[in-house]
């Protein structure tokens, strides 16, 4: 059923954890500036030494509740206290750093009131990523309709948490963000939430994501594979199932290969490269490895240089790889 989304209220939540002032005021701005104004905004402190970063005695808006939590949780319980207090139909949420163009969730309404899928649960965007050293990527929205079992292996939604807009009501019937063990929370909820509904999107840059300094969690490779892992073996059965097990592995070594290759490790970046060849080779990744050799030899960006390699593959081609 096509969704009637004006005049609907959207719960936005953003967590924050030891954020600085600038970054958390330039999320919640744009979240106050938004074009679509039946909102409510839930910042969720979970146990700063400096709670909001201060900005709760500063910034005045009607719309915002602060949320302090006294014991730091994680970042999945910090949403999940949220969203019991959420009122709307609709649910978005913003990482700190992060922040959305005006017109961000009256865009994605639009595509809720318009899409060719009666069961659409979760809609997003094209998003633009903002590098420590200046330079800008692009997260292309590409993937629509039942994404099970895709979801499993991929992250369907480019931008992620950021850049999805939801309804309330089907978050909570599958039980919000995971808890129970420390996995990317967020594709864990793409999986679940790819089980009951379709997702669809529309092709407008409306999100921006900070790409986190190396010294941050999700930039660790170590600290990263103990979660990834256990998003794996937790899926097992599924993944063996749908015959994409080799497939996720694969999928694991790129992206501990490229966290190492952030960091400055080019010799654990490139075994884990090989690693995930032998699990899923393809011209792809054989491709990647290549250019990831290029890069650590010439010092030069990797993602920069895949971008030239691909796009002169894709004129020759005539298509995309």
């Amino acid at each position: 059923m096509v969704h009637k989304a004006e005049n609907k209220m959207v719960s936005v939540i953003i967590p924050t954890f030891n954020d600085s002032s600038d970054r958390l005021s330039r999320s919640i701005f744009s979240v106050i500036n938004q074009t679509y104004r039946k909102i409510e905004i839930f910042i969720i402190d979970d146990g700063s030494k400096l709670p909001f970063a201060g900005l709760n005695k500063t910034i005045k808006d009607k719309r915002i509740s602060w949320l302090p939590l006294k014991k730091n949780s994680g970042v999945a319980k910090a949403r999940n206290h949220a969203l019991t207090k959420a009122k709307g139909k609709y649910v978005a949420f913003l990482d700190t750093g992060d922040w959305w163009e005006k017109d961000k969730l009256s865009e994605q309404l639009k595509v809720f009131a318009s899409t060719q899928f009666k069961d659409c649960i979760l809609t997003y965007s094209d998003a633009q990523t903002h590098f420590p050293d200046g330079s800008i990527g692009k997260m292309v929205a590409k993937n629509k309709g039942r994404l099970y079992p895709q979801a499993l292996v991929n992250v369907p939604v480019s931008g992620s948490c950021s850049s999805a807009l939801l309804l309330t009501e089907v978050l909570l019937g599958v039980g919000g963000f995971y808890e129970s063990e420390d996995i990317p929370e967020d594709k864990e909820l793409w999986v679940q939430l790819s089980k009951v509904g379709s997702f669809d999107y529309i092709s407008n840059l409306l999100v921006h994501i900070e790409v986190h300094l190396p010294s941050s969690r999700s930039f660790s490779a170590e600290k990263k594979k103990k979660p990834y892992l256990k998003f794996i073996e937790l899926h097992e059965t599924e993944l063996k199932s749908y015959r994409l097990y080799k497939k996720a592995i694969a999928n694991y070594h790129e992206q501990i290969g490229m966290k190492y290759y952030l960091s400055g490790d080019n010799k654990q970046s490139i075994v884990n490269w090989l690693k995930r060849i032998c699990y899923n080779p393809s011209f792809t990744s054989f491709l990647d490895l290549i250019i990831l050799i290029w890069s650590a030899l010439t010092k030069k960006e990797y993602r920069v240089i895949r971008s030239k390699v691909y796009k002169t593959i894709n004129k020759i081609r005539g298509k995309k790889i």
